[in-house]
Parts: structure tokens; C-alpha cells; sequence
């Protein structure tokens, strides 16, 4: 790592760390893909009788950046900007070209910039935005139906999966994010309070949390199929 000012006292502050890590003996499923619940194998009797086993393997790589400086009276800036690369591996899948994919926390890259503007020694003013590039899921390719015997309502049909993508193969939309907030400070003697107030999303936009499948009704006529229904986060708050 390194951290300093490279351009001498007048230049912004740096801060540069890279990192490598192995974690080893990682707690993961079995593959149950091609076990029949209903009439198990004997093969199958050990994977039923331990579904996890410590056989995982992740590694991660990566560095971060920081930069800060103040850039006129009252008025300092500052940015964060991470790299980052995971892989994990299952042994325990039977098929091999599954087997290494990246983890629901591997996102590629995440940034903060932050401004602050003091105009007296009571106020301050900042800005932050927030961005970070889509995290891995497992898309679901197509879906099935099955009777659904478990309702109060009699027999029925549903959907379920049938086909699923690689491990992970697909991504999020990016995440992005401006907040603003108003600090004042008032002194009672040796007594210190501030009050604030925040504005968070300020760009209105709208940001997906979680990726879902609607139920659809299969015995709809025509049948209605699911459908993907992004979950979205954090809406405007003050």
C-alpha cells in the first residue's frame, strides 16, 4: 500500500492499498440436481445425510483508492473508488464447468465522492453520491408447471423453475445514489448541538434491490406466465 501526498503539500492526499486473500474450507452444498427425493438411490443416502460439507474454496483480489483534498477555503472533496474480483469454487458440483463462479458479493466496482462546503463555522453542506456495478444472480431460463397438493383451496397449478442459468452468470443494474445534507451547530456554553437535514436519493431514481419472479397463474385462460419483477431499495426520503 502506499499513502502520502505524491504532489507535494499543495496536492490531494492518496491512499492506494491492493489486497489478495484465500479462504479455504468453505461450508457448501451438495449437488442434489440429479437426486430423486421421491426414490433416492443409494448414492444419494450420503448426500441427503450431510447436504453441507467444508469443501469450498474463494479467492479475492483487489485494491482501493482514496483521494481527498481541500480544493478552495471551506470546500473539500473527497473520493473512494474499490476493485474487487471473487471466485469460488464447489467441488461438489457434478458438473465441472459449474463448479467456479462468482459470489452474490462479488461486485466489481464501488465508488463514493463526497463534497463539503463549511460558508461559517456553523454550517455545513455536502453532497455524497454513491455508485456500484451490478452484483451477480442465476437467471431462471424457463419455468414448468407442477400440481400444488399443499393449499387449503384444492388442487391447483403453479410454476416453478425449470431451467436455470450458470451460477451467478448474469448481473444487477448498477446502483447509484445522491444524497444531500444541511449541518448546523449551535454552542451553549461548553454544550454542543446539531441539527440536520437530509435528502437521500435526491436523483429520484430508482434502484433495484432484488430481483423477483411473479407467481403468474398457469390455470388462467390463457395461462399467464411469471414474470421478472425487480424489487426496488431506498425511494426519496428527507
Amino acid at each position: 500500500g502506499y499513502e502520502g501526498e505524491p504532489l507535494g503539500a499543495t496536492g490531494p492526499f492518496v491512499k492506494v492499498e491492493a489486497f489478495w486473500k484465500d479462504v479455504f474450507d468453505q461450508v457448501m452444498p451438495q449437488d442434489f440436481a440429479s437426486v430423486d427425493f421421491a426414490n433416492p438411490q443409494p448414492g444419494d443416502f450420503e448426500k441427503l445425510d450431510k447436504p453441507f460439507l467444508n469443501e469450498g474454496r474463494s479467492t479475492a483480489y483487489g485494491f482501493e483508492l482514496s483521494v481527498s483534498r481541500q480544493l478552495v477555503r471551506r470546500i473539500r472533496a473527497e473520493l473512494n473508488y474499490s476493485w474487487l474480483k471473487i471466485r469460488t469454487t464447489n467441488p461438489l458440483l457434478e458438473s465441472e464447468s459449474a463448479r467456479t463462479f462468482s459470489p452474490y458479493f462479488d461486485q466489481r466496482h464501488t465508488a463514493n465522492l463526497v463534497m463539503n462546503w463549511r460558508p461559517d463555522d456553523a454550517w455545513t453542506l455536502s453532497a455524497t453520491g454513491r455508485f456500484g456495478s451490478g452484483k451477480p444472480f442465476t437467471p431462471v431460463r424457463s419455468f414448468r408447471v407442477e400440481d400444488d397438493v399443499s393449499n387449503d383451496h384444492g388442487p391447483r397449478n403453479v410454476w416453478v423453475p425449470d431451467e436455470l442459468g450458470p451460477v451467478n452468470s448474469a448481473r444487477y443494474p448498477a446502483y447509484a445514489r445522491l444524497d444531500l445534507r444541511a449541518e448546523r451547530l449551535w454552542r451553549w456554553g461548553e454544550r454542543r448541538v446539531i441539527g440536520y437535514f437530509e435528502l437521500l436519493n435526491a436523483q429520484v431514481r430508482t434502484n433495484t434491490e432484488f430481483i423477483a419472479y411473479t407467481a403468474g397463474n398457469p390455470d388462467g385462460q390463457p395461462p399467464e406466465a411469471p414474470r421478472r419483477q425487480d424489487v426496488s431499495g431506498l425511494p426519496t426520503l428527507p
